[in-house]
C-alpha cells in the first residue's frame, strides 16, 4: 500500500507542475528507489509571460530537499540555490528577425535526502516595452484636405488573441476633424492654416504596458496656390537623330511629372527635365502631365507638332544658288502633299482639341501662279473671338548663315462666310520658339493680295507662322484663306 501511495503522490505533483507551468521535460530515467522514498518535486513562478523590466517570482515548493539549483537564461542573476528568489529581466527574450521569441529557459535542479535527483524547465517570454511610431501620407498640404496617419508601432499587440481585443489606441489632432480617434490608421481633415501637433496613446494589455508620443508642429496647413502645367524645348526645330532637352516652367511646386513624347526616345519620361532623341523625319506632339502630392492635384499640357524633325538634307534651303530660301519646298501648292505644314489653336488659348491639321489642304480652288495652292479652312464657332490659329511651314526652313535684312513675301486670298475682310499676323519662328512678326492689317475678301514685310535676322534656323484670327468680335465668320508663293529672300 505504501508503495502504491507514494506513486499515486509523486504522480499528483508531477500532473500539478505541468498545469502551472510550461514544461520542458529533461527529468531522469525514474529510479526503483522512488518507490521507497516521500518526495516531491514542485517548482511555481508567479508569472511567464512579462514586460521587460519586470520581475518574476520562483518558488521551490520541493519537500525532502537535500539541495537545489536554479538557472535563469536572460535574468538579472544566472542562477540561485534559494528556496524563494526573484529575478528581473532588463532584456526582451527576440529571435534573431526581432520578434517576441518562445522565452528565456528556468530550470530547476532538485536532490533529495535519499540521494535522488530531479530537474525540470520551462520558458518564460519577455516582451519589449511598446516603442510607439506613426507616420502619414503628407505633413504639409493645404487648408480642407485630408492626411491619412497610419501607426508603424512595435510590440503593441497582446500576446493573446483574447487579450488583443483590450488593446487601445487614442489619438489626439488639435485642429483636426475629428479632434479624436481610437482607430489605429485614421483619417482627418484639417480646414485651417497653421502647425498642429499630433499624439498617439497605446496601451497593450498582456503583457500591460502603455506608452504616449506626441510630435509638436508635426502638420502644417497652408493657404491653395495653384498649379499651373507648362515647358519649354531648347529647340523646336532639329535634324534627324538629334536631341531635345525639355524643361518643366511649372508654377505650383509640383512634385511629379509624366511626360509622353511620340515619336522621340524614350517616349515617355518621369524625370522634371528629360532629355529626348528623335531617329525619323517628322511633326511630333508633346504632353506633360504634372501632380502635385500636397493635395493630389494634377494639370495637363498638350503642345500640337511642337517638334518638327527633318532629316540632314532635305529641310534647310540653303543652296546659295537658291535666291527663295524656301523656294524649295511646297510653299506654293504646287506639290500633292503638305510636307511641313501644321496648323494648331495658339496655345494661350482655351480652345481643345488644339490640332487643327486636318483643315490644311492642297487646293486647285484658286492659284496666284500655277495651278494650286495651300488653303486653310477657319472656322471656329462658339469660340471666343481673336481666337488664333499658328499655320507653321516648318518643313523646308530657312538657314540664315549671315545676319542681315531679309524680305518675307506670300500672295493670299480670302473666302469669307458671315463677314467682308480677313486679317492675319505674319513673320518668322525662330529656334527659341520667339515669332518676330508684324500685324498685317485687313485685307478684302475674294482677290489675291499681298503681304510684304522686312526683318532684321541674325544667324540661325527660321520658319514661317501666319496667325490667322476673326477680325473684330465676329465670333461666327468663317474663312477660307488660300495662300501662295511664299517667299524669304536675302536683301
Amino acid at each position: 500500500m505504501k508503495n502504491i501511495l507514494n506513486h499515486t503522490l509523486l504522480k499528483i505533483h508531477l500532473v500539478g507542475f505541468a498545469l502551472l507551468l510550461l514544461l520542458v521535460s529533461c527529468e531522469k530515467e525514474t529510479n526503483v528507489r522512488d518507490g521507497l522514498r516521500g518526495v516531491t518535486f514542485k517548482a511555481t513562478a508567479d508569472a511567464s509571460v512579462i514586460t521587460v523590466g519586470n520581475s518574476i517570482a520562483y518558488i521551490d515548493s520541493s519537500v525532502n530537499v537535500a539541495s537545489r539549483q536554479w538557472t535563469f537564461e536572460g535574468g538579472s542573476i544566472n542562477s540561485s540555490d534559494q528556496e524563494t528568489v526573484e529575478v528581473t529581466y532588463d532584456e526582451p527574450s527576440l529571435d534573431p528577425d526581432g520578434e517576441v521569441s518562445n522565452g528565456f529557459l528556468t530550470t530547476l535542479a532538485v536532490e533529495f535526502m535519499d540521494g535522488t535527483d530531479e530537474d525540470n524547465g520551462f520558458k518564460v517570454q519577455v516582451f519589449p516595452r511598446i516603442v510607439a511610431n506613426f507616420g502619414a501620407n503628407k505633413t504639409s498640404t493645404f487648408s480642407g484636405s485630408t492626411i491619412e496617419f497610419s501607426d508603424s508601432s512595435q510590440y503593441a499587440i497582446s500576446a493573446f488573441a483574447e487579450r488583443q481585443l483590450l488593446d487601445t489606441y487614442q489619438w489626439e489632432f488639435p485642429g483636426g476633424i475629428p479632434a479624436t480617434s481610437t482607430v489605429r490608421n485614421p483619417v482627418i481633415t484639417y480646414p485651417d492654416t497653421g502647425e498642429f501637433p499630433v499624439s498617439l496613446t497605446i496601451f497593450r494589455s498582456f503583457p500591460e504596458d502603455s506608452i504616449t508620443e506626441t510630435r509638436t508642429n508635426f502638420i502644417t496647413i497652408t493657404e491653395p496656390i495653384d498649379l499651373v502645367a507648362g515647358f519649354s524645348a531648347d529647340e523646336t526645330m532639329i535634324e534627324v537623330g538629334q536631341t531635345v532637352n525639355f524643361m518643366d516652367t511649372t508654377t505650383g511646386e509640383p512634385d511629379g511629372w509624366s511626360w509622353s513624347f511620340p515619336g522621340g526616345t524614350p517616349e515617355s519620361s518621369t524625370d522634371q527635365n528629360p532629355m529626348v532623341t528623335y531617329a525619323e523625319e517628322g511633326v511630333y506632339d508633346v504632353s506633360l502631365e504634372i501632380t502635385r502630392t500636397i493635395d493630389d492635384a494634377s494639370e495637363t499640357i498638350s503642345e500640337v507638332a511642337y517638334i518638327t524633325v527633318g532629316s540632314a538634307s532635305s529641310p534647310f534651303c540653303d543652296d546659295p544658288t537658291d535666291v527663295n530660301l524656301v523656294g524649295c519646298g511646297n510653299n506654293d501648292g504646287e506639290e500633292p502633299d503638305l510636307e511641313g505644314w501644321t496648323a494648331a489653336i495658339a496655345p494661350d488659348d482655351p480652345v481643345e482639341p488644339k490640332d487643327r491639321n486636318d483643315r490644311l489642304s492642297v487646293s486647285t480652288e484658286q492659284a496666284f501662279a500655277g495651278t494650286g495652292s495651300i488653303k486653310y479652312a477657319y472656322s471656329e464657332p462658339g469660340a471666343p473671338a481673336f481666337t488664333d490659329v499658328f499655320i507653321d511651314y516648318n518643313g523646308k526652313m530657312v538657314n540664315v548663315t549671315e545676319a542681315g535684312s531679309y524680305t518675307l513675301s506670300m500672295e493670299h486670298f480670302g473666302t469669307i462666310t458671315d463677314g467682308v475682310e480677313y486679317v492675319f499676323i505674319f513673320g518668322l519662328v525662330n529656334e527659341l520658339g520667339q515669332f518676330q512678326s508684324n500685324f498685317e492689317g485687313r485685307f478684302d475678301a475674294d482677290q489675291w493680295n499681298n503681304t510684304t514685310k522686312v526683318f532684321d535676322l541674325v544667324p540661325g534656323q527660321y520658319y514661317v507662322r501666319i496667325q490667322l484670327f476673326n477680325p473684330g468680335f465676329n465670333a461666327i465668320q468663317s474663312i477660307d484663306l488660300f495662300m501662295d508663293d511664299i517667299s524669304v529672300i536675302k536683301n
